[in-house]
């Protein structure tokens, strides 16, 4: 054979468990850290050459635990815990519901989803309102 397009080449479909097996030996590392140092982690999904197979089998692999978060904020985020805890998938959709992000987040709470401090103060000043309006005046007595 001496052309090209006379090689004989065969595509597989990705039934094998391709890059999981590693990917699953890196969150477990990862994971360790959390747990020793309290130092948490990501990967980023759409970083990682994954074939779509790969993709549906490490979703499939790591499973859906108890806790779901949605946000609603410039486009749909969908936060889930894994079924093994302290790992998480978060997904980010554009207002085109179409996925611009994913990521698998190695920790105790996301970062998307913990309060800024700026909004913890807000909360407060509104508190603060919210008592002043429902206490009584003691001059008006």
């Amino acid at each position: 054979m001496s052309k090209l397009e006379e090689i004989p080449v065969t595509l597989e479909s990705g039934t094998s468990p391709g890059q999981i097996p590693a990917i699953l030996t890196e969150l477990r590392v990862k994971l360790k850290t959390l747990l020793g140092e309290g130092r948490g982690d990501t990967i980023d999904l759409r970083s990682l050459p994954l074939h779509p197979d790969d993709h549906a089998l490490l979703r499939e692999t790591l499973g859906r635990g108890e806790i779901h978060a949605s946000l609603d904020a410039l486009g749909a985020t969908e936060i889930y815990e894994t079924a093994i805890a302290g790992i998480w998938w978060v997904t980010h959709y554009n207002s085109r519901d179409e996925n611009i992000a994913e990521y698998i987040e190695i920790t105790t709470l996301p970062e998307i989803l913990k309060t800024d401090p700026q909004d913890i103060e807000q909360g407060e000043r509104q508190l603060q309102q919210l008592i002043a309006g429902l206490t009584p005046d003691r001059d008006s007595r």
